[in-house]
Formats: C-alpha cells, sequence, structure tokens
C-alpha cells in the first residue's frame, strides 16, 4: 500500500490500487480508498472509488459511493454516465446511496448542456 501510494501518475495509481484490492484485507482497503481519494483527475479517481466500493464491507460501501458520484459529477458526462450502473448494482439495497445519486445528478444538471 505504501508504494502505490508514491506512484504520482494517475491511471498507474488507479491500476496498482484496483489489481491490490481483491488481496486486501479489510483493514487496508481503508488506506486504499485514501490513496484513490488523492488522486486529482476526477474520473479515475471516481472509476477507482467505485471498483473499490465492491470490496468494501457493506456499511462503508455508502460513503465511498458518494465520493465516486462526486468524483464523477466533476469529471462530464461520461463520468456520470460510466459511474451510476456501476454504484447502482454495488450499492443494490442501500437506500442511503439514492440522496448520492440525486446530489450527483443535481450537480452535473448545472452544466450539462
Amino acid at each position: 500500500m505504501a508504494a502505490a501510494s508514491t506512484i504520482h501518475e494517475p491511471y498507474v495509481r488507479a491500476a496498482v490500487l484496483r489489481d491490490l484490492a481483491p488481496r486486501l484485507p479489510v483493514e487496508l482497503l481503508g488506506q486504499a480508498v485514501a490513496a484513490a481519494s488523492t488522486i486529482h483527475e476526477p474520473y479515475v479517481r471516481a472509476a477507482l472509488l467505485r471498483d473499490l466500493a465492491e470490496h468494501l464491507p457493506r456499511e462503508q460501501r455508502a460513503t465511498v459511493i458518494g465520493q465516486s458520484l462526486v468524483s464523477a459529477s466533476l469529471s462530464g458526462r461520461r463520468g456520470v454516465t460510466d459511474t451510476l450502473p456501476a454504484v447502482l448494482s454495488v450499492a443494490q439495497g442501500d437506500e442511503s446511496v439514492g440522496a448520492a445519486v440525486i446530489a450527483s445528478l443535481l450537480r452535473v444538471c448545472r452544466w450539462w448542456p
């Protein structure tokens, strides 16, 4: 995890964290989410957070999914359309995610043509 956090290229850091996630114990997944949150490219950050959420315990998913949706809404139309289906499948049955989805859509509607 420490080595992955030192990678400066956002796409490479995301690929490494995505590959590590299924192999990490739950205790280290929080560090992976923290490392993902420092990625400055919103689209890459949104996709990685979305993918990491799958590996988290159910009670921790909503927060990470919300972060993913915020990042997706900052990245543009493609970020939102790519993120929503995956987020909704990961969050299936979690009503708290609905508010994050609506907030993300409203944020995009401010500038979406």
